[in-house]
């Protein structure tokens, strides 16, 4: 049985929708990022200034904040998907991977006696890579 030209071009069509949608997904990823970083931070400065925390409890704050709103905005934004149970305990998951990764970095820079700013730019080339590629695997496949 011989294919008709329309099954051959199928998946064609289906990768170059897919592919069309990976940049404009990756780009709403980073705008995202870069908003719950900086609720993040807001959120971790301003209990610090007009609470008394600690640094410790403040950025725990700052982290549980940021990353709700991460979440809001990289499900219906970034992903177009629906809200569901299952996606966001994926999702925090995923972010704990990161901040594990993130620990995991910092120290191991530490102990062989990198600068801090190497330590900064490690973390911010590799987490925000395997964040989203776990997202886009698992999280919201």
């Amino acid at each position: 049985m011989l294919l008709s030209q329309q099954t051959i071009q199928a998946p064609m069509r289906i990768s170059r929708r897919l592919l069309h949608k990976a940049p404009q997904r990756l780009i709403r990823f980073v705008i995202t990022g870069g908003l719950a970083t900086v609720v993040h931070q807001s959120t971790a400065m301003g209990i610090i200034a007009w609470m008394g925390m600690g640094y410790g409890p403040a950025n725990a704050s700052g982290f549980l904040t940021g990353t709700s709103v991460a979440y809001i905005l990289n499900t219906r934004w970034s992903f177009k998907k629906r809200f569901r149970w299952r996606s966001m305990a994926t999702y925090w998951a995923v972010s704990c991977l990161g901040l594990l990764l993130s620990y995991v970095i910092g120290s191991g820079c530490e102990a062989v006696g990198w600068p801090y700013w190497a330590v900064t730019l490690i973390t911010i080339g590799l987490v925000p890579i395997v964040s989203y590629t776990c997202h886009s695997r698992w999280t919201y496949r």
